[in-house]
């Protein structure tokens, strides 16, 4: 699970605009030709008017009238059929669909559609905060059915002129298709008031499939003592006397052996740290920065804390707390090593939808 930071800062979130193309399942398609003459018996033209429009001989026009007889698409008597009926006016309702030229976006961290509008974006500089999509297009053809049914069924609501015996076989007969309209992507702009990382106050509950990415270092420390340090090179053979003849070690010398056993366990037990350049946070942890190694990180987290004179001022009062250390113990830093981290999270915590009360 993640630890989260407190923050006011502004991420932003990336868009795939799509395009909405509504077709048709029936399988009989028209040709030009079929639908002028449906359309035109449709509004009572006579085979006379329709040798006028189209300049053909009447034996084709005829010849053509039987055939879409046998098809079904005219009854014997030269009206409509139902089923013409039904793909004059399944065919009128896509071209209001499709003339609508509906856009949508899919959000390519969470897969969420949603309407596209155009004011509702941003463009992105190199110091914002921008999340990297998890969603490719490749996986827009993932979208649910449920999800595509819903599109269907918002666009038809909306549709004026039309039954709803009518409207509910047109949502019978026509599928959604989504497509990119380019290459861009859009960026919608989120506040904030949580961010993962390394070292964070709190950690909360739920945790999704998304990863940040932060940088930390591994600080380790050593103390030293000049006072106990000139004695080193005596310290082994008066150790060694106190071990055959501890009558002849004087209470000074037993002190500095006990004092220099002391001191040897703090140089033998060097203390590590982890500093998040995010938070600037610091404990004396050892963490498992393994724990995602294969993951794609979504939001890179911005190491704007640097490792100064303060920061250690910190990390060496911590070891002299821990280890209880007088004026006589100095504390350094051993080695610094730089790693990277990454750790899940959840988009709706960052929005702060899990704290909004505090």
């Amino acid at each position: 699970m993640a630890d989260y930071i407190d923050v006011e800062k502004r991420i932003y979130i990336p868009l795939k605009p799509l395009t909405v193309n509504f077709h048709e399942k029936e399988e009989v398609e028209l040709n030009a030709f079929q639908r002028f003459i449906l359309e035109a018996i449709e509004e009572n033209a006579t085979l006379e008017q329709i040798e006028d429009a189209t300049q053909l001989p009447e034996n084709v026009i005829e010849s053509e009238i039987s055939h879409m007889q046998r098809l079904n698409l005219l009854n014997k008597d030269c009206t409509l059929s139902e089923l013409s009926k039904n793909i004059l006016m399944i065919s009128r309702c896509l071209e209001i669909l499709n003339n609508e030229k509906k856009k949508l976006c899919i959000c390519l961290i969470t897969g969420e559609l949603e309407e596209y509008v155009e004011d509702n974006y941003y463009n992105t500089g190199q110091d914002d905060w921008v999340m990297e999509g998890e969603i490719r297009f490749e996986d827009i053809s993932e979208i649910s059915t449920e999800d595509k049914d819903s599109i269907l069924a918002d666009s038809l609501s909306a549709l004026s002129g039309f039954s709803e015996e009518q409207i509910n076989k047109v949502r019978s007969s026509v599928y959604v298709e989504l497509n990119e309209t380019d290459k861009k992507i859009v960026y919608k702009q989120q506040k904030i008031n949580k961010l993962p990382c390394l070292i964070g106050d709190n950690k909360l509950k739920s945790e999704d499939k998304i990863y940040a990415e932060g940088k930390f270092s591994v600080i380790t420390v050593e103390v030293s003592n000049d006072s106990l340090e000139k004695y080193s090179e005596k310290i082994a053979p008066l150790k060694e006397l106190y071990t055959d003849a501890p009558e002849f070690i004087s209470d000074f010398g037993k002190n500095l052996i006990k004092e220099y056993k002391q001191y040897e366990d703090y140089k033998n037990e060097k203390l590590t740290f982890a500093y998040d350049h995010t938070s600037g946070m610091i404990k004396e942890e050892k963490y498992d920065t393994d724990a995602f190694p294969d993951e794609r990180v979504q939001l890179t987290l911005k190491a704007d804390k640097e490792i100064d004179d303060k920061v250690k001022s910190r990390i060496f009062d911590a070891v002299k707390s821990k280890w209880k250390l007088d004026e006589k113990y100095q504390v350094k830093t051993a080695d610094v090593k730089e790693e990277r981290y990454i750790v899940g999270f959840c988009l709706e915590e960052l929005r702060g939808d899990i704290y909004a009360d505090r």
